[in-house]
């Protein structure tokens, strides 16, 4: 199975997480065939200027971790 990180990326999402309840989701989605179910809600924090992924961890400069750690390097 893919980590929350790793399905954030695929999906280009800003964040993905498991969840057994969608009923503070904004908008939901069910599959009828095999019945999965998709909820979607607006990301948390700032956007970085960079990248455009939202993250609640931005820099001095509002740059997510990621972006932060390849301009320093």
């Amino acid at each position: 199975l893919f980590s929350d990180d790793e399905l954030r990326i695929f999906s280009i999402v800003s964040s993905f997480n498991w969840t057994d309840s969608l009923s503070d989701m904004g908008v939901v989605w069910e599959d009828d065939e095999t019945s999965i179910r998709v909820g979607i809600d607006k990301a948390r924090g700032e956007k970085c200027p960079r990248c455009w992924q939202y993250t609640e961890a931005g820099d001095e400069d509002g740059l997510c971790p990621r972006c932060s750690a390849v301009l320093s390097a």
